[in-house]
């Protein structure tokens, strides 16, 4: 449901966002359980992980997921049933990592939480061995990684993972007692890192806890610096805009809580920003930037997380999401299952039906229970023919290599071919191949929209890549 915009401000007034607010639909997935990331390696290719070992995949940008039933290779456990993903990177269409917790069973069960790489689309996963226990995972490549975790049930650590050899980079005394996990069960302070990011050398980490690490040099040592909350919050994510601007997502243990985690420093002071306030008082729990800069130089940031009981009421929604594309003026969406992760899968422009081209946010979400919405427009099959009275056919449909049309050639037809997304491919097509055929053999698998305009008029059919 969209909610109007209502915001707290520190002289508690209402602001008006001046961009265009987001329409947020939801996405059917094979599964009715809690989804806990997302990534989008490219504009077609998407993953999404969830509890007991769910993996899904998207090859057409998001709109149909089908379930990956993966191989894991090279642990002594990697037989017995798998645990939750809680976290997924990856760097190409087929080259990723993966962290996931798995439960070794013996007259003690004890649950790890495990490195994984592929490099077969997700089908096959190998097990790096880690020095430590994980919690938090950052991909710079495949060669070279950082991960958060424990090295004992007192301190955190910062590894670091560089042409197949781990180095310890930081450890810390951990302060802290037991907190509750988003994946399951409480767990102790053997997971204490919740997020790593990074901007050329700056690097911040979130901790579950009341503080937040930060680095000068890209990783190889850290300080803590104190996010201004106490003891009774703890932080959940993390997100560098630029140089100077960063945010980060918190959640309360029965406590009111405010505006996102705000720094204009770098990481080196912390405030809450109450432009970023409601009367929902949510825990704030993942953290996305648009990949893309509108007209202003400024890229769009998105927060999800989760309705608590203070001031809510039983009637609303369990999640929502946030999004503003200036810092200031914010716009909320309550949906209805809690947010866990959200990612924006963003492209530079489209073409639409007059032929202008404008920049478009495309950002997913997952939560609880299987949900999973996105703010990218879905197209409907009704769009076809509408624009035009004369008839076309193209055949094969789905093709493979070669797509043959059927039309009117002396109308001096232009086309275009459109991904799912709507966004231009590099395919050219020239007036001698509408009447030989388009070989389309060079684009990937997915649903495409042919664009055939004149003058007077305009035609889309509906493709599918096989």
């Amino acid at each position: 449901m969209k909610t109007t915009l209502l915001l707290l401000s520190s002289l508690m007034i209402s602001l008006v966002s001046l961009g265009q607010t987001d329409t947020w639909r939801q996405i059917t997935v094979p599964t009715n359980e809690n989804l806990y990331c997302i990534d989008f390696p490219s504009i077609d290719v998407g993953y999404i992980g969830g509890n007991t070992g769910v993996l899904l995949k998207t090859i057409d940008g998001g709109l149909t997921w089908n379930t990956i039933n993966f191989n894991t290779i090279g642990w002594s456990s990697s037989n017995l049933p798998v645990g939750p993903i809680l976290d997924l990177h990856f760097v190409d269409e087929i080259n990723g990592y993966m962290l996931m917790h798995e439960t070794l069973f013996s007259f003690i069960p004890t649950t790890y939480t495990n490195l994984w790489k592929t490099n077969d689309g997700g089908v096959n996963w190998e097990y790096i061995p880690t020095p430590s226990y994980l919690s938090a995972l950052y991909v710079k490549n495949m060669d070279h990684i950082l991960t958060g975790g424990s090295l004992d049930s007192s301190s955190f650590i910062i590894n670091e993972y560089n042409n197949s050899s781990w180095s310890q980079n930081s450890s810390f005394e951990a302060s802290f007692g037991t907190i509750s996990s988003p994946f399951g069960p409480t767990i102790t302070n053997n997971e204490n890192i919740s997020e790593i990011d990074f901007l050329g050398s700056l690097g911040l980490a979130s901790t579950n806890s009341n503080f937040i690490l930060r680095s000068t040099d890209t990783g190889q040592s850290w300080d803590t610096i104190s996010s201004g909350l106490d003891t009774n919050y703890h932080l959940n994510s993390i997100l560098i805009v630029d140089a100077f601007n960063s945010y980060a997502g918190y959640s309360s243990n029965g406590n009111v809580t405010y505006g996102l985690l705000k720094s204009e420093d770098g990481g080196l002071t912390w405030f809450q920003d109450m432009n970023s306030a409601t009367f929902f008082y949510p825990d704030w729990t993942c953290l996305a930037q648009s990949s893309i800069q509108n007209n202003a130089g400024l890229t769009k940031i998105y927060a999800g997380g989760s309705i608590d009981s203070w001031g809510a009421g039983t009637s609303f929604p369990n999640g929502i999401i946030f999004s503003s594309s200036d810092g200031f003026q914010w716009d909320y969406t309550d949906v209805d299952y809690k947010i866990n992760d959200i990612t924006s899968n963003d492209y530079e422009a489209i073409i639409d039906f007059l032929g202008n081209t404008e920049y478009r946010n495309n950002t997913f979400a997952v939560g609880d229970s299987g949900y999973v919405v996105t703010n990218r427009p879905i197209i409907a099959n009704s769009i076809e023919d509408s624009f035009s009275k004369s008839s076309i056919n193209i055949y094969p449909n789905p093709a493979k290599e070669m797509l043959y049309i059927e039309l009117d050639i002396e109308k001096n037809w232009k086309i275009n071919l459109l991904d799912a997304s709507m966004k231009q491919t590099n395919l050219t097509i020239s007036s001698l191949e509408i009447q030989n055929g388009i070989n389309i053999s060079s684009l990937s698998k997915g649903i495409y929209f042919l664009v055939l305009y004149n003058d007077n008029e305009k035609i889309i059919k509906k493709l599918i890549k096989s």
